[in-house]
């Protein structure tokens, strides 16, 4: 296995480091647009759900995958590995976990918001669904978003050692 030099580690961990600061920040913006309640009035509804829409699809889909791509390139090009150390596995099953959330429960969530309030308009508010999945958003969203902290945190204090049971293989 080849170690990559500090420069290149230094640049791997600025792009690591900046898309999962993009992922966080734009969990926050889904929660905090899905927050404004009924007082929205006529395409203020189907602006919020397509607004929330768009950073699923095209900031939250793709960065999420840029930060697989960057921790396998850690896991292979650095000391870290993938099972080294605990603190890395708990990064991995958490970054999978909200992955697989995001895909087969806030993204339909969020799609189905959008598409209730296209249909419905202004009156979108007083669909039993939409209410619903609403609230799906916010709760799931704030719940995904606090544990998204959490790996940060994670990443910053290494909280666990390397692994008793897993010796380096270079």
């Amino acid at each position: 296995m080849t170690i990559w030099s500090l420069c290149w580690r230094r640049a791997l961990k600025a792009v690591h480091v900046s898309l999962s600061a993009i992922w966080l920040g734009a969990a926050v913006c889904l929660v905090l647009l899905a927050l404004p309640g009924p007082r929205l009035v006529g395409e203020g509804i189907r602006g919020i759900t397509y607004c929330m829409t768009l950073i699923d699809d095209f900031v939250i889909i793709p960065i999420a995958t840029a930060v697989v791509v960057t921790g396998i390139c850690y896991g292979i090009f650095t000391k870290w590995g993938f099972i080294r150390f605990d603190w890395v596995i708990v990064k991995w099953i958490g970054t999978l976990l909200f992955i697989g959330f995001g895909a087969f429960f806030l993204g339909p969530w969020i799609d189905s918001m959008d598409r209730l309030a296209r249909a419905s308009g202004a009156i979108a508010f007083e669909d039993p669904l939409f209410f619903a999945a609403r609230q799906k958003v916010i709760l799931w969203g704030a719940i995904q978003t606090v544990a998204l902290c959490g790996l940060v945190f994670v990443s910053i204090y290494k909280p666990w050692g390397r692994r008793e049971d897993v010796t380096p293989t270079r």
